[in-house]
């Protein structure tokens, strides 16, 4: 049975195992930027946004994230 390791990395899906570490390892993402910004909105606003089942949290909290990946190993050093 699968059990997680903290320690390891892993690509998706996880329950493939962890992933060799050492530099000639593929896998490796070498130029990322990652940005993210979260803040408070109204709570009814928020709510009409969003389908069923969900809903909002204790607090209306929005999070919006941005990543980006050059230079990864395993798309032939492509993003």
């Amino acid at each position: 049975m699968f059990k997680f390791n903290p320690n390891a990395s892993y690509m998706m899906p996880a329950h493939f195992g962890p992933r060799p570490m050492h530099p000639k390892s593929s896998g490796w993402y070498r130029d990322v930027t990652v940005m993210a910004i979260s803040y408070l909105t109204d709570r009814e606003k928020l709510a009409a946004m969003l389908p069923e089942p969900f809903e909002v949290g204790d607090e209306a909290l929005i999070t919006v994230a941005y990543a980006c990946n050059k230079q990864v190993d395993w798309l032939a050093g492509h993003g």
